[in-house]
């Protein structure tokens, strides 16, 4: 499998950037991590920090299946310890989305707002849970308990229902182990991204044979919105190249299949001599 990767961020209408994001190479697979943070220039930027360097540092077991879960504690550990000696950001705070991906499986840990899209069979859709008040009101709407215009004007939509702060997290979106599938494309975000729809962004990532392209025209299109307050927009695009091994069965069958034809030639040939 081949692991394809791009990166950008813009910083929108802030006077601050607040995101970060790493990539992390293992030893039987990448690990993706993007943070979001809050709390304003200081607190934002630290947490945010301090949430994909822990990403980076801690240690990391091949046969572990808890390493997304173990992480995200030691990096809610990390804040805690920072906020316990600089009381001035003790509002701060990160979102959180890591992704790792194996050779032939996936899996992915958030907390927080910061939206995980897959492209695959010429569809987008969001993977991970959206842990704010406007993840809340979707699921009312579905269930038909809201309108739509509750769902778009409501004015505490982006409040965060959950995030990594420190304390206790109150939500945390642990995903299955998922097996990759042919020429899945994966988008990690922050929330600022959500200027554009999901159509918006499949549109530009198909129709482009490259990575750099897509990112890069997906931040000009929000910058181009010129939307009040736009918030910082980071994006790492992960395009797998993937192919279904062939099976033992298969192989075998061409090879008794191809033993057949040349008996066959030579026994035609025999009977033409």
């Amino acid at each position: 499998m081949n692991i394809k990767i791009a990166t950008q961020q813009i910083q929108g209408k802030r006077d601050y950037q607040e995101d970060a994001f790493v990539q992390r190479n293992l030893s039987n697979g990448t690990l993706l991590v993007l943070a979001d943070g809050m709390g304003g220039y200081n607190g934002g930027k630290i947490a945010s920090k301090i949430v994909v360097d822990a990403f980076l540092d801690f240690p990391y077991e091949e046969k572990s299946r808890t390493f997304l879960e173990d992480a995200l504690a030691f990096a809610n550990n990390n804040i805690a310890s920072y906020k316990e000696t600089h009381p001035e950001v003790l509002n701060m705070g990160t979102t959180l989305i890591a992704l790792l991906i194996k050779e032939k499986s996936y899996q992915w840990i958030s907390v927080g707002d910061s939206p995980l899209y897959l492209i695959h069979r010429n569809q987008i859709k969001r993977l991970n849970q959206n842990h704010s008040v406007a993840g809340m009101l979707e699921i009312q709407f579905e269930r038909g308990e809201i309108s739509k215009e509750d769902l778009l004007n409501n004015k505490n939509r982006h409040q965060l229902t959950s995030a990594v702060l420190g304390d206790e997290i109150i939500m945390t979106d642990v995903s299955s182990i998922y097996k990759i599938e042919e020429d899945m494309t994966f988008l990690l975000a922050s929330d600022g991204v959500e200027t554009l729809s999901k159509d918006e962004i499949l549109s530009i990532i198909q129709n482009s044979n490259s990575l750099k392209v897509p990112i890069s025209k997906i931040l000009e299109k929000i910058e181009n919105k010129d939307i009040d307050h736009q918030d910082n927009v980071s994006l790492m695009l992960v395009k797998l190249a993937y192919k279904k091994e062939k099976s033992k069965k298969s192989s075998l069958l061409k090879r008794f299949i191809y033993s057949i034809g040349r008996l066959s030639n030579t026994h035609k040939n025999k009977e033409e001599v």
